[in-house]
């Protein structure tokens, strides 16, 4: 059967956007001091659900398996190259219980995307058996595509906007400003922000995305702010738009609608 030129940008959007997660938001949490085994069966996973539903036989297993390889390399090599992992400590307590969930935000996230989109599956779908709306939720394309873009958007372009920020992290540090404690409250802020315009510019509503950023700006920055933290805010703020608008024209041009 021939794909049509919707369908196969589709899919390749997909693929490129699903097996970028599949590699990248697993080795950034190796990074952070998360087991590489645990991190790689995950990778596998989520490139499992991406490659097999759109592409068949032997090379969807080399595509699968090439993705599973890349997260193990990449995630000893960022480890060396990066500081020392911290230790995940044996969970006895209720608070230690309670800080080990802390630290997986990026699986509980993903469980929750995809149990979303099998939710909506389940609504929009009455009468069809739940076999068939399991397997037309995992093969659905769109909805592939807009969950592996917010993705990116959110999580493995925190990555990137800490590489960008260095600089002005050091500037901080030298002017004694504890950056440790800002680094949660905007690693945070960050994500909420960049799924808001992710969200708006991919559903065509860039004008309350604008909106949006512009109320919190008014909210964050004040006048007894030092001029590095001012700039370290705006270029993080800067970065997070653009990063999370150019994730969302993309999905929007792999979903054939219009960039904006």
């Amino acid at each position: 059967m021939r794909l049509t030129g919707v369908q196969e940008n589709l899919e390749i959007a997909r693929l490129s956007l699903g097996l970028l997660v599949a590699v990248m938001v697993p080795v950034g949490v190796a990074r952070r001091g998360q087991r590489l085994w645990v991190c790689t069966i995950v990778g596998l996973a989520y490139a499992a659900y991406v490659v097999f539903p759109v592409v068949d036989g032997v090379a969807g297993v080399v595509c699968w398996l090439c993705a599973g390889v890349a997260t193990a390399l990449l995630g000893v090599l960022s480890r060396r190259a990066g500081e020392k992992p911290v230790v995940v400590r044996p969970r006895r307590s209720a608070r230690d219980v309670a800080r080990w969930f802390r630290r997986q935000w990026w699986p509980v996230t993903l469980t929750l995307a995809l149990a979303g989109t099998l939710f909506a599956a389940l609504l929009t779908s009455r009468g069809a058996k739940t076999m068939d709306l399991v397997t037309g939720a995992l093969g659905n394309d769109r909805w592939s595509v807009v969950l592996s873009g917010l993705i990116t958007a959110v999580f493995v372009g925190d990555d990137l906007i800490r590489a960008v920020l260095r600089p002005f992290v050091r500037q901080l540090k030298e002017h004694g400003v504890d950056v440790a404690s800002l680094a949660p409250t905007s690693a945070h802020i960050g994500w909420m922000e960049r799924a808001l315009v992710f969200i708006l510019v991919a559903g065509g509503q860039a004008d309350a995305a604008a909106l949006a950023i512009t109320i919190k700006a008014l909210f964050r920055i004040s006048t007894d702010r030092t001029r590095d933290f001012t700039e370290y805010y705006l270029v993080g703020t800067l970065t997070s738009v653009v990063l999370a608008t150019t994730v969302a024209i993309v999905v929007r041009l792999g979903l054939g609608l219009s960039p904006l």
